[in-house]
Order: structure tokens, then C-alpha cells, then sequence
């Protein structure tokens, strides 16, 4: 298995090589792993008591940062080290301001796992969620670093519980703790002798603070001019398809639009706008006087601040399986639609059996016009979303008692 292990990196690591040639976001993932071992050497970190967090992307991102937050604020002695393997994490967070360094996970190889931890030779490695990797986890614990996984979530197929998982179980054998997000995971690990606790999601918390230091938007009700509020949140094609439909049929009454795209090109945008048979307006351009239906956000870092002003919020990636955060709407009491495909995202199935989120598919006018003339019914959909969020606060002090203690 080692050996197949060791070839499948390689074999990896030559094709997103060969893709790079073409492809912008592998030739990020290359670029950004140049000269790793010059730039970790340089960096301000090493002499420091050092934790390091590691996250795939940014949805890992946001499971970790109320850690870092909270080690910024009450261990401020340590160095924290935030390291991505993918460059929509990195691209996004590389100015983060509470890590002291940030950056790319080098390639799971032993030279690179060594030589990564010798020179970082952090005190606390913390993995979000379950990115895990073999060299790297052996490596740490050489060094001596206390090793836990937060916010984890692990389901019957995954290769841990797999025939061939055994070289795969030993990696979680050399974690000094897993902290998962519900007690399926727990079950699955104790089948494997691997023990864990229950510690919840840290993204609840993260939301859950959020939502008190939300901004006001007066252009927005502005635009909004009495009307219900809709954003469709981290939209991808197969969403806006749906909702552009909806809206250029245009039977909901009283109703105006907010699209906060996940891809903001300018050739997305267009394409976009050219579906829409309405007048609209992008954020940028907009003005008191200009009488428009739609809005595009054309900009990043609104969107959780605007959930505060929406009756019903759409969340993109429903349709492919990449599903992005309904916990932010929900912290404001909003209630959450999205499509068939979030089975990976346990949050999404426990909020529609709560009550506070609603499945679509083709059937969004329709979903979308019982809401809105059954008045009980939103306000029941908005005080189950919100209590839903509330019920799951706590992960952090969870972790961090167990962690420091």
C-alpha cells in the first residue's frame, strides 16, 4: 500500500504539472509550492512556540478560524501558521491577519514531510475537517507535535473503513485526538478501535458572531424599497438556470432579487445578465434612482452581512455536490433553500428535518410561492433556522478546553 500511496502522489503531482500549462488554478497550486522550503526558512515564525492549522480550502478555513481566533486572543505566545492544499483557500486567505505565516502544504511526499517539519517543528498541528496526510501526520509526530483533527466528519466510504483502510487507520492512530462534528462519526471510529469525541461544528460559532457584527446595507433596502428580499447566496449556474426562470416569469409579486455569484468574472457576470429578461442593475453601479428588480453583487464580502435583510436565501452548490455555507443565512433566521445534492453535508439534512431549509429542484416558483403566501409558515421556516444555529453553538470552547488543558 505504501508504495501505490507514493505513486498516487507522484502521479498527481505530474498531472497538475502538466495542467498548469493550460489550466490558471493548477498553475497556482505549482507556482505557489516554489521555493517552500526558502520562504518557510525566512519567515518570522521559527523560535516561537508554533500551532499550525491546516485546511484544504475555505470551507475548512472557516471551521478553523475560531480556533486561530481564539488562540490569537487568549495564547497570543504562540506563532500561528495556517497552510492550504488548494488555491481557493490560499488565494482567498494568503493576507489573513491572524496567522503569522501562511501557505501551501507542500506535496505528501517523505523528503517534503520532513524537511516541512524540521523546520517548522510546530507544537500543535490542528487538521480541519479530514485532510489528512500520511507522511506529514508521521512527520509531525516524530517532531514531537501534538496532532488533532476539529470539526470532522467521516462517513462509511471513506477508505478508512475500507478493506485495504488499514495503512489509511494508522495515520488516525497518531492524531492525539479527533474531534467530530456528530455521533455517526463517532460510531463509525469506535468500529475501527479509534476513539473520538463529540465536539460539534466550529462554523456555528463563527456564524453565530457574525451575526452580531453584521453591517447595514441602506442602498440595499434602498433597492429593496419595501419589497421581500431574496439572495441567492454563492450561486453557481445550475442555481441562477432555476432562479432566472423564476424571475422572468415574474408571478412572484412584491419580490426583489440579489444574486452574490460565486464566480464574480466579468464573463460570468455577463452571461448572467444576459439571461435576465428583467432590468437589473449590478451593486457597483447602482443608484437611488434606478428602478430594478435584480441586483448583482459584483464584489466579495457582502454576503454574510446581507443575509440580515433577506426574507429567503438560495445557496449554491446544491446541484453539484459542493454545497457552500447555509449556516450564515440561518444564524440570521433566514429561511434556506438549495438543491438535491448536499447528502456530504450532514448540517443541510438535520436543517431540513428541523424545519429551517427546503430541497428544490425545478419546483423553486413553486416552493418559493407557498412561502410567501403562507406567512406562518416563513416565520416557523426563520425561527427553526435560527434556533437550529443556536442549538449547535459551543464547538470551540469544547476543543480549546480539551486542547490547552
Amino acid at each position: 500500500m505504501i508504495l501505490l500511496y507514493r505513486l498516487s502522489i507522484l502521479l498527481y503531482v505530474a498531472a497538475i504539472r502538466i495542467a498548469s500549462l493550460f489550466n490558471a488554478k493548477a498553475a497556482l497550486w505549482v507556482k505557489g509550492r516554489k521555493d517552500w522550503k526558502l520562504k518557510l526558512k525566512n519567515s518570522e515564525v521559527s523560535g516561537h512556540p508554533v500551532i499550525l492549522f491546516h485546511c484544504a480550502s475555505l470551507g475548512e478555513f472557516e471551521m478553523a478560524r475560531p480556533l486561530m481566533e481564539w488562540v490569537k486572543r487568549e495564547r497570543p505566545a504562540y506563532k500561528i501558521v495556517l497552510s492550504f492544499f488548494s488555491p481557493s483557500g490560499y488565494e482567498v486567505r494568503k493576507d489573513y491577519a491572524l496567522a503569522d505565516y501562511v501557505c501551501y502544504l507542500p506535496a505528501d511526499t517523505p523528503s517534503n514531510a520532513r524537511n516541512f517539519a524540521e523546520l517548522l517543528r510546530p507544537d500543535i498541528v490542528v487538521y480541519a475537517k479530514y485532510e489528512f496526510w500520511h507522511y506529514f501526520i508521521h512527520a509531525f509526530k516524530t517532531t514531537g507535535a501534538r496532532q488533532y483533527a476539529v470539526s470532522s466528519v467521516f462517513r462509511e466510504s471513506h477508505r478508512f473503513f475500507k478493506w485495504y483502510g488499514g495503512f489509511f487507520r494508522k495515520d488516525l492512530m497518531c492524531l492525539d485526538k479527533i474531534f467530530v462534528q456528530d455521533s455517526h462519526s463517532k460510531d463509525l471510529l469506535n468500529s475501527i478501535g479509534i476513539e473520538s469525541e463529540v465536539a460539534g461544528d466550529t462554523r456555528f460559532d463563527r456564524v453565530a458572531v457574525l451575526a452580531e457584527q453584521a453591517i447595514d446595507f441602506p442602498e440595499i433596502r434602498n433597492f429593496a424599497a419595501g419589497r421581500r428580499i431574496i439572495i441567492a447566496g454563492s450561486s453557481w449556474s445550475p442555481e441562477e438556470e432555476r432562479i432566472t426562470r423564476v424571475i422572468n416569469d415574474n408571478k412572484l409579486k412584491n419580490v426583489c432579487w440579489i444574486f452574490a455569484p460565486h464566480d464574480i468574472s466579468p464573463a460570468h457576470l455577463s452571461s448572467l445578465e444576459e439571461e435576465l429578461q428583467v432590468r437589473h442593475v449590478r451593486y457597483s453601479k447602482f443608484q437611488p434612482e434606478i428602478d430594478a428588480s435584480v441586483m448583482i453583487i459584483d464584489n466579495i464580502g457582502m454576503l454574510m452581512s446581507l443575509y440580515r435583510l433577506a426574507d429567503v436565501a438560495i445557496i449554491g452548490g446544491g446541484f453539484t455536490g459542493k454545497l457552500h455555507n447555509i449556516l450564515e443565512p440561518a444564524a440570521f433566521g433566514v429561511p434556506v433553500l438549495f438543491g438535491p445534492k448536499h447528502h456530504r453535508f450532514h448540517e443541510a439534512r438535520e436543517m431540513i428535518e428541523a424545519g429551517g431549509a427546503i430541497e428544490f429542484n425545478h419546483d423553486l416558483a413553486e416552493r418559493l410561492d407557498v412561502l410567501f403566501k403562507d406567512q406562518w409558515q416563513l416565520q416557523s421556516m426563520s425561527n427553526s433556522a435560527r434556533e437550529f444555529v443556536q442549538q449547535h453553538i459551543g464547538a470551540t470552547k469544547k476543543i480549546v478546553e480539551s486542547v490547552f488543558n
